[in-house]
């Protein structure tokens, strides 16, 4: 969470208006959580559960959307859908025995059917790849640095300034499941090549009109110049934002940051920053710019 998923989302969700799109379909059974290997565990700390939905429901939830049958989801994924979408589904305010045809004539006719999801991790987004074969993975990475400034600026999500245990077990956690999500992604590449993208948020905040070009591409869209001018509202002031937490975050934090996830930056791209003075001067000190080559 806290990775630039929204406005990346977002930029598909408005892209044409022949998109289905739905909204983080898993928050209601995990407001904090994410699924993986048959448990639910903590974003904010490195605790984790038996999972309750079963990753199987999981999993056939989700398949559902994309499969446009929305009749066999839980009340609340709809719900909550209907409280977070922002895609004609006005229709949705109608009685509820119509709701679910009405959300499967939107979905069959839709060109394409899109997801934000933040709740699982790519073990099960290979399980359900295996099981819906037409379904591609964007796959979005963000700084961890980044992520845990991003997290501690936002009021709903409780990461608290100065409070070392909160910060030490977001950070631990965070990279755990980086750590494993890329495990996961090496086996996924090597399966199904071409139905996998990794995506740097750094590179849709420095060049967001290569980035999203690239993004359509990969799921068959075409970008066109209505398209740019529209994101290029979305994503005004979207490099400064993306590099403030250089300038911003206390030196420690950063520090914490680099001794917890430094393995995995080798994979990413990312560099280890040796002092505070390189992190707020050099901007090129802290990644390899060339994103094509990192993964």
């Amino acid at each position: 969470m806290r990775s630039g998923s929204t406005v990346t989302s977002h930029t598909l969700r408005d892209a044409k208006a022949g998109m289905f799109y739905w909204h983080e379909p898993l928050k209601p059974f995990a407001p904090y959580e994410f699924f993986r290997y048959n448990r639910k565990c903590m974003f904010r700390s490195p605790f984790c559960n038996v999972s309750e939905p079963s990753n199987f429901e999981i999993v056939n939830q989700l398949e559902h959307i994309y499969k446009c049958r929305t009749e066999r989801l839980f009340p609340a994924v709809i719900e909550s859908a209907i409280q977070l979408n922002k895609s004609g589904w006005t229709v949705c305010a109608d009685p509820d025995h119509k709701r679910t045809s009405l959300l499967n004539a939107l979905c069959m006719k839709a060109a394409h059917r899109v997801t934000k999801i933040l709740r699982i991790g790519l073990d099960i987004g290979l399980t359900l790849m295996e099981r819906t074969p037409n379904l591609k993975i964007v796959y979005l990475v963000r700084d961890p640095r980044g992520v845990l400034f991003s997290r501690i600026m936002t009021p709903w999500f409780p990461v608290f300034e100065n409070d070392t245990k909160t910060l030490i077990n977001n950070i631990v956690t965070h990279c755990d499941k980086m750590r494993t999500d890329l495990l996961k992604l090496e086996e996924i590449e090597y399966l199904y090549p071409d139905r996998i993208m990794t995506v740097y948020f750094d590179e849709i905040a420095e060049d967001h009109f290569k980035a999203m070009k690239k993004i359509y591409n990969f799921i068959n869209l075409t970008y066109s110049i209505v398209d740019k001018v529209n994101m290029d509202k979305m994503f005004v002031d979207m490099r400064e934002s993306n590099h403030k937490w250089r300038w911003s975050m206390n030196w420690t934090y950063v520090h914490w940051v680099d001794e917890l996830c430094s393995d995995t930056y080798g994979r990413l791209g990312y560099k280890i920053i040796p002092s505070e003075d390189t992190l707020k001067k050099h901007v090129n000190t802290i990644m390899d710019t060339t994103f094509e080559k990192r993964i």
